[in-house]
């Protein structure tokens, strides 16, 4: 067995134990680069759950992101709020 085999039948193993104690992650569909980079930013201070709320009321209020960008901050703070 070569080195690299080696190092991918360790990897496996500790994946393995992980899953076992922490379940396998679930993985969501990505979104289109400019929605995921907005998901992302909003994810940095808050639950998985506030932070798709804030994206989803971004989304309703506006009806781009070119638009979302031209609107007053305000505007856009009071949408995620």
């Amino acid at each position: 067995m070569n080195p690299n085999q080696e190092l991918q039948k360790k990897y496996a193993a500790v994946y393995d134990r992980l899953a076992l104690a922490y379940g396998r992650p679930q993985w969501r569909r990505h979104l289109p680069a400019v929605d995921e980079l907005v998901s992302t930013i909003l994810s940095q201070s808050t639950s998985d759950t506030n932070r798709d709320r804030g994206y989803n009321a971004l989304v309703e209020r506006f009806a781009t992101w070119e638009e979302a960008a031209a609107a007053p901050v305000k505007d856009i703070v009071d949408a995620i709020r």
